[in-house]
């Protein structure tokens, strides 16, 4: 966090841009055009949810009321209902919390047991 602080620093000494910041903040056309990836990004996972969903009821005989009883299951998995899933993940072995992105526990070193395919995204 410090480094970005003297990074951001010496830019608006220079006054120059760093990584589409300027010495008075972000510049509107880069978030624009990240919020534009973000919103394709989106439509396009949605469509993918739509597909899998549509595969999943056809195959199985799932209902809609399965899915919103799967999709409050996995919200309350960290005890909030609040639309998302925790950021963090217990270690079987030593307890501490940390990114589910890792297949392995960054205090200990063991491995995740039953880490999702999601949990690497």
């Amino acid at each position: 966090m410090s480094d970005l602080f003297w990074v951001g620093a010496a830019a608006e000494a220079a006054g120059e841009a760093v990584g589409g910041l300027t010495a008075g903040g972000t510049s509107g056309e880069a978030l624009r055009d990240r919020n534009d990836r973000l919103e394709r990004r989106l439509e396009k996972l949605s469509l993918v949810c739509q597909a899998l969903w549509g595969l999943v009821r056809d195959k199985t005989g799932s209902t809609e009321a399965d899915l919103a009883g799967r999709v409050m299951e996995l919200d309350l998995s960290d005890g909030k209902l609040d639309g998302r899933r925790a950021p963090g993940l217990a270690c079987e072995a030593c307890g501490r919390v940390s990114s589910r992105r890792h297949v392995r526990c960054l205090y200990c070193e063991k491995p995740r047991k039953g880490a999702s395919a999601f949990d690497q995204i």
